[in-house]
């Protein structure tokens, strides 16, 4: 047993050492560095530190909870408790085994009161429990983690949403670990999002992260010396005692690994770790996620992480470190001012400009935004906030991206399979991209989003379509751009469509579909215009729609009870037909009196030339939203059209 005084003077040491490796640290950097233009220091003259800020690189390197006296200790918040309050946790370091896996070890319990293994019997393995074993056992104990009660609460947690969030679930990646099976004298792995740490009896320390068969207790290591929940009582591991069947060790801060009084089916808290994956995260920040305006400190305050928006939010650049200069900004955006007494945040969109002297924090008005951090953020419902990468001093760029994104992968990121970008000049750029090779998106087995661009005088001149089904491709194409040429841009998911510039390019949108026109060398948003014909039948009851409008026919079909028209039996009520410049049929749509056609919406795209030909028994039962243009030139209940110049015109006959 270490005495008190022993652990005074171990304290004493360890803040010797570290005062020790500051100061080195200091001398070395102001005194052998040199400023070069673009090069980033932690430390210098002219450029102190910003508690409370880090990078992803500072966030796998500078923290730890093992005692190491070149190491921080840290908290982030990450989810929620079993009480709906925000969780925290300790950094425990970068994962061995992972490429940006950070390990987070619990800071309070996510539950109290769990206990590990209700029966008090060795029982059967069960294959299900997914432990993998070089030769299965037969039998287990009741301290045996693979089939505990206490694990399939953890499993549980991880996809609760109560718990994570789905975008929170995603960034959490499972991590191998190895435990020992005291029954049958093995090892086995389990993989899952959360576990418990490893122990060993009598030891100041547990711990997490990958390890080793051969070593069940290496891993990132937690010195329950400087652990801190609070409470000080105990929580589960995952250890067995190597004695006793019934009994699991545990752990508590400021103790040492115990078994005292600590049976499988006692009640104890729940303390898990957990691994996060940092591909999209940028940087982490103790300025909480903004939500109203105002400064605030954030000295010893937990970090938040910050996720790579790209372009999605805007743009802002810093001018002579003087005003900040917002472009492309749409609602519900905050820019964020970080220096070392704390943060301040101010609601922004559109195109705005922000002088250092507008920022007050702590109770000092800002001369420059010298030795500051300076971003944009918006955080989503399901508590991720994006941000941009701050402090951007280049030049903003006058170029307009369209980031087509899918389905979410287990990386934790939507598939990116394409971005269009358009810089001026006569052709734009469509980058295929290739991140995950997958699917864009299976559950929508037809088209998933298309990209159209048609002259001033209606000729396709380029035209890419996606369907859900196909497989993300890397390769660049060249689109021309003429002045005044018509890009219509759909995608079936417009939340996963991002632009640099939401603001001016995702706006006047109709069933997924957006309309611009090259303007000077820009894309400019257009607002649509439909023309709309209502199908109607038996007591006036609308079964069937259509609008024509950025280049497609919208076909919508509605429910009725009994067909359009039950007195036509058999008989075509109503009918849409749709050919190409050669008389080819691309669609024909019929409604028969009393049978009633599946309900769903389809989307035909129209060229110029092609024809449109609509039949009604009842013609006073077709409706316009413009009867002089629409309704003219009727021939046998029918009416026909030719799509010329992004519309309809009736065919006089």
């Amino acid at each position: 047993m270490i005495s008190i005084n022993e652990g005074k003077e171990k304290i004493m040491r360890k803040e010797a050492v570290k005062a020790a490796a500051w100061l080195m640290s200091a001398c070395l950097l102001m005194g052998s560095l040199p400023a070069s233009p673009g090069r980033t220091r932690k430390v210098s003259a002219a450029e102190p530190e910003i508690e409370g800020f880090a990078t992803k690189e500072e966030l796998l390197t500078d923290y730890s909870l093992s005692g190491a006296a070149d190491k921080k200790v840290q908290k982030v918040m990450f989810g929620q408790n079993g009480r709906g309050a925000a969780q925290s946790w300790y950094i425990a370091g970068k994962d061995p085994a992972e490429e940006n896996g950070l390990v987070l070890f619990a800071a309070t319990p996510l539950k109290e009161r769990q206990w590990f293994y209700s029966p008090r019997v060795t029982h059967a393995y069960e294959a299900n429990w997914r432990c993998e074993y070089k030769n299965n056992p037969s039998q287990v104990n009741g301290n045996h983690y693979g089939g505990s009660e206490i694990r399939s609460v953890l499993k549980d947690m991880s996809s609760d949403p109560s718990y994570f969030s789905g975008a929170e679930q995603r960034v959490m990646r499972e991590t191998a670990i190895r435990t020992a099976d005291q029954e049958n004298g093995s090892i086995y792995t389990t993989k899952d999002k959360l576990y418990l740490a490893q122990g060993e009896l009598g030891s100041k320390q547990i711990s997490v992260g990958t390890n080793e068969e051969s070593n069940v207790n290496k891993g990132l290591k937690i010195s329950l010396n400087q652990y801190q929940d609070g409470s000080g009582d105990w929580f589960w591991l995952r250890s067995p005692c190597s004695w006793y069947d019934l009994c699991v060790l545990a752990a508590r801060s400021g103790s040492a690994v115990d078994y005292h009084s600590i049976s499988i089916n006692n009640a104890h808290h729940v303390a898990p770790a957990l691994q996060m994956n940092l591909s999209s995260v940028i940087f982490a920040s103790s300025a909480p996620a903004a939500s109203f305006e105002g400064n605030q400190r954030t000295k010893g305050r937990a970090l938040t992480m910050r996720y790579d928006a790209g372009r999605s939010l805007g743009s802002e650049t810093i001018l002579n470190q003087e005003k900040v200069e917002i472009r492309g900004v749409a609602g519900n955006r905050y820019l964020v001012v970080q220096n070392k007494n704390g943060a301040w945040r101010k609601k922004v969109e559109r195109e705005t400009t922000v002088s250092a002297k507008d920022v007050m924090i702590d109770g000092v008005t800002l001369n420059s935004f010298k030795n500051c951090k300076v971003w944009l953020e918006k955080t989503d419902a399901d508590r991720i906030t994006r941000a941009t990468r701050p402090n951007q001093t280049e030049t903003p760029s006058a170029k307009q991206t369209f980031d087509f994104y899918g389905i979410g992968t287990s990386a934790g990121k939507d598939v990116h399979f394409a971005q269009l970008e358009y810089a001026g000049g006569d052709h734009a750029i469509l980058h295929g991209l290739n991140e995950y090779g997958s699917q864009i998106h299976p559950y929508f087995t037809g088209r998933y989003a298309y990209i159209k661009v048609r002259s001033k005088e209606g000729k396709l001149l380029f035209f890419k379509e996606y369907k859900g089904t196909d497989w993300t491709q890397k390769h660049d194409t060249k689109i021309p751009m003429p002045e005044d040429a018509r890009v219509s841009i759909y995608h079936a998911e417009p939340d996963r469509l991002q632009t640099n510039s939401d603001d001016s390019l995702k706006k006047n949108a109709f069933k997924n579909t957006y309309i611009y026109v090259v303007k000077d060398h820009k894309l400019v948003s257009q607002k649509l215009e439909k023309q709309q014909f209502e199908f109607l039948g038996l007591g006036d009851w609308e079964f069937a729609k259509m609008d024509i409008i950025g280049g497609s026919a919208w076909i919508d079909t509605n429910y009725t009870d009994y067909g359009p028209h039950c007195y036509f039996q058999n008989q075509v009520y109503a009918s849409i037909i749709i050919k190409d410049q050669n008389g080819k049929v691309i669609k024909k749509k019929e409604y028969i009196g009393q049978k009633n056609e599946p309900v769903g919406s389809e989307d035909i795209l129209l060229d110029e030339g092609y024809t449109v030909t609509i039949y009604h028994a009842e013609p006073n039962r077709l409706r316009t939203n413009n009867d002089q243009q629409l309704k003219q030139h009727m021939k046998e209940n029918t009416f026909s059209y030719i799509y010329k110049n992004q519309k309809l015109e009736e065919i006089k006959r």
